[in-house]
């Protein structure tokens, strides 16, 4: 996504998960999501213009791309299908802290989402997290949800990101999901250490064909940004608590872990256009679902 200045825009990248056939997981759904923080912010963004990831490198489990770190899942990546109905996602908002040069904007934002790999329609939720060094030492950081639908937030001519009027806090643990049918979908986020929650049915179209799970640099004012120090950034229910699943669902109401047996993912590193690598995920926990993305560098 595109942001102006002050705004921050995303786009999502998915985990490859292995199919695990399982059925008794459960996904996160409005009744077990009860906590989410409300609030508002004050920023706003443009039209996110989706940066795909780069597939010249996906042989072996990973990839690289210019502004997505995490994984994506999908049922093949050569021929891939259009049958994810759904993603459930949990992670720990992450905290930032402007750098010490003057007067610079760096953003990061995590989120989940529903095609946006192979194509430009995408439906996503997710946190931001962006800083502001300004002169003299003067620093401020923002946090704030929220959703966009690509290429528009189901109305022709809207491709923004609405910001969602919750309040949230770093360190907070937050649940997301997504699920529907086209052109059906309905989007819940929650902070689980607060009283905040969002739920949403809206129209729109998606490809249908991937599942992200990201820590985004988005692009702001036609351009990839500072991405923001957050340190280490937590996905999943070893971070998250267990029940907060990492999982996505299919069609056929097979549910996957992220890295179950029979759907395929893959990690995508982040790099600049030097190959300098800025954010980098972890290997997959024993739980097939956790993971952590390590900061590197700004840019």
């Amino acid at each position: 996504m595109s942001v102006t200045i002050n705004i921050v825009s995303r786009i999502t990248v998915i985990s490859i998960v292995v199919l695990l056939s399982i059925s008794g997981v459960s996904m996160v759904t409005a009744n077990s999501i009860t906590n989410s923080a409300a609030a508002s912010t004050s920023q706003t963004k443009e039209s996110l213009h989706v940066v795909s990831a780069s597939r010249a490198n996906l042989i072996g489990g990973s990839g690289t791309t210019l502004n997505w770190a995490g994984y994506v899942v999908a049922t093949s990546f050569s021929n891939p299908q259009p049958v994810i109905s759904g993603i459930s996602g949990s992670w720990v908002l992450q905290k930032v802290k402007p750098t010490s040069n003057l007067d610079q904007y760096t953003y990061s934002s995590q989120w989940v989402g529903i095609g946006g790999y192979f194509s430009g329609e995408l439906i996503q939720v997710g946190t931001e997290s962006d800083t502001y060094s300004g002169f003299f030492g003067i620093g401020a950081t923002t946090y704030y949800a929220w959703y966009e639908m690509l290429p528009y937030n189901g109305q022709p001519g809207n491709s923004s990101e609405v910001k969602i009027k919750m309040a949230v806090h770093p360190g907070n643990i937050m649940v997301a999901e997504i699920f529907g049918n086209n052109p059906t979908w309905t989007i819940t986020i929650a902070d689980t250490n607060t009283s905040g929650f969002f739920q949403k049915v809206f129209t729109y179209n998606t490809d249908m064909k991937s599942g992200d799970f990201i820590d985004e640099r988005p692009t702001v004012n036609g351009g990839l940004p500072t991405l923001a120090n957050f340190g280490t950034a937590y996905f999943g229910p070893a971070y998250a608590g267990s029940g907060n699943y990492n999982t996505v669902t299919e069609t056929d109401g097979n549910v996957y872990f992220l890295g179950s047996n029979g759907i395929q993912n893959v990690a995508l590193t982040m790099d600049n256009s030097s190959g300098n690598v800025l954010a980098q995920p972890s290997s997959l926990n024993n739980d097939l679902q956790s993971f952590t993305v390590t900061w590197k560098r700004g840019s």
